[in-house]
């Protein structure tokens, strides 16, 4: 909680709200956030997040961001997309190096921190995998997201990250609302 800053929120909803615009039914687009639809205090301000990203008055936030629930979204999207479909994944902060990867950060093993637990880049990957599509693009703004990157090549894929696998990724100054990459790609 202490760590979910305002800005993941605005990544989410800003994404979210571009999709909608875009054309995508709200059906076909799965959020996992923070800690769902837990009507607790999950962010850094010391509120609960709003379940509504757009603004519409339907909840958008249907999952908390487990492990678990990264398991159930890709088993049902790994029944529901073929070899026709584009499956578009977004993720924001945080991120991190491996357990067994200390500085310098030799090798491009890296975590997604989720809701009080995390994934390795090959837990990932090894979910994404259980969906065929005819194109899948993902955009990391994470903490050394660049490391999601290597378990998941493979022909049909777009792959994008904030920050090599050992960098840092930025707040968008002089404000903080938005993480800088992840705004400009959503705005691109």
């Amino acid at each position: 909680q202490a760590n979910n800053h305002i800005r993941y929120w605005n990544d989410c909803s800003y994404f979210f709200t571009t999709l909608k615009n875009n054309g995508f039914l709200q059906d076909h687009i799965y959020v996992l956030f923070a800690d769902g639809a837990d009507p607790a205090i999950d962010n850094s301000l010391g509120e609960n997040s709003n379940v509504d990203l757009n603004g519409d008055t339907i909840a958008d936030i249907g999952y908390s961001a487990t492990k678990a629930n990264i398991t159930t979204v890709f088993n049902e999207l790994a029944g529901k997309l073929g070899s026709q479909d584009i499956l578009y994944i977004f993720t924001t902060d945080h991120g991190g190096a491996g357990d067994d990867n200390p500085s310098p950060y030799a090798k491009s093993d890296v975590v997604l921190y989720l809701w009080n637990e995390s994934i390795t880049n090959t837990e990932f990957a090894a979910e994404v995998n259980k969906v065929t599509t005819k194109a899948t693009v993902a955009i990391f703004e994470q903490c050394f997201s660049g490391g999601m990157i290597e378990p998941l090549k493979a022909s049909g894929r777009v792959l994008m990250s904030a920050a090599r696998f050992w960098e840092l990724s930025y707040a968008m100054s002089p404000d903080y609302t938005y993480d800088e990459f992840s705004y400009y790609v959503t705005q691109a």
